[in-house]
């Protein structure tokens, strides 16, 4: 069975856990209200100027048609004359030429009439675009003030809940000092790292005592510099890895409550979303949230702490 001491270390180590819990969601919901109920930048969709030009087309059916031009010339005039072989080719580079000539101006108009059916397909899917775009603008700038109004209301619902969490935390600390008086812990150790060591410590039955040379308190300044033990719930949010060794059980208990504080924010969010869109009241919209539940649920829990801590040292 468990000492009376490791008991009250477990509670301490509990409230510790709770606070920081409380901390970190605090912050997220701060992050999440900062956002809500700001304007955004609508930008206006502009009509698209077609880059299709006679310089990608005409030049290409040009040099296409000239080359196929000259060799049918060539050929054909190969095979229409019945003079010597000088003057056979001579009149066959002649018609070359002329077929070449020919082939330039038949590609010159194939590649107009191409530019002018590119052009006309470009002209007609940017116009396509513009108009979806215009449309999602013109969409965007009615819905705007109506987003802006229910994100509002979701703002205040969660400024109403995180004041709720703060007030909690506040009578939780003030709990948490008594608790630690109770229990006359040396006021360098009331900190949620040394109490988890603490706790750990006495959980692998290392040591069962506050002071000597075998207690908690020397072992605990064997593993920690005295920064360490010092360090606010926010520092140590803010750096967990650098502050905590990541193999101890208290790093392990952090990284779990942040998931845990993830799945609360989320539940709030969406809480105070699907409130906002029904048009609850501010009160009807706070009384079933998942902060509510957590701090119905915590309530109970320290008021059983506090029936054992009126009974320490008894």
């Amino acid at each position: 069975m468990s000492s009376r001491l490791e008991q009250g270390i477990e509670i301490l180590y509990n409230m510790e856990l709770n606070n920081y819990f409380m901390t970190i969601a605090i912050q997220e919901l701060n992050e999440n209200i900062n956002k809500l109920g700001k304007s955004k930048v609508i930008s206006q969709p502009r009509r698209g100027i077609t880059d299709v030009t006679m310089a990608d087309t005409i030049p290409m059916f040009i040099v296409i048609c000239a080359i196929i031009g000259a060799i049918v010339g060539v050929i054909a005039g190969f095979n229409e004359q019945d003079e010597g072989l000088i003057l056979s080719i001579l009149l066959a580079l002649i018609d070359g030429v002329v077929f070449l000539l020919g082939g330039a101006a038949a590609g010159a108009a194939i590649g107009f009439i191409y530019y002018l059916i590119k052009k006309g397909i470009d002209i007609s899917e940017r116009q396509q675009k513009y108009s979806y775009a215009k449309n999602s603008y013109e969409h965007q700038l009615a819905e705007e003030p109506k987003r802006i109004a229910r994100e509002k209301k979701q703002r205040e619902i969660l400024i109403n809940q995180r004041n709720a969490l703060i007030n909690r935390k506040k009578e939780a600390t003030i709990k948490l000092n008594q608790f630690y008086q109770i229990m006359r812990i040396d006021k360098q150790y009331r900190n949620i790292v040394p109490i988890g060591y603490m706790y750990e410590f006495m959980r692998l039955g290392i040591s069962q005592k506050l002071e000597g040379a075998d207690g908690l308190y020397y072992l605990v300044r064997q593993e920690l510099r005295a920064d360490q033990m010092q360090h606010t719930l926010e520092d140590i949010s803010n750096k967990l890895d650098t502050i905590i060794n990541n193999q101890h059980q208290l790093h392990k208990e952090l990284v779990n409550l942040d998931y845990k504080c993830e799945t609360l924010i989320r539940e709030a969010k969406k809480s105070a979303e699907l409130s906002a869109k029904n048009n609850q009241l501010l009160q009807e919209a706070v009384v079933n949230t998942s902060i509510s539940a957590y701090n119905s649920q915590r309530i109970k829990q320290e008021l059983k702490y506090q029936n054992f801590m009126l009974t320490y040292g008894k």
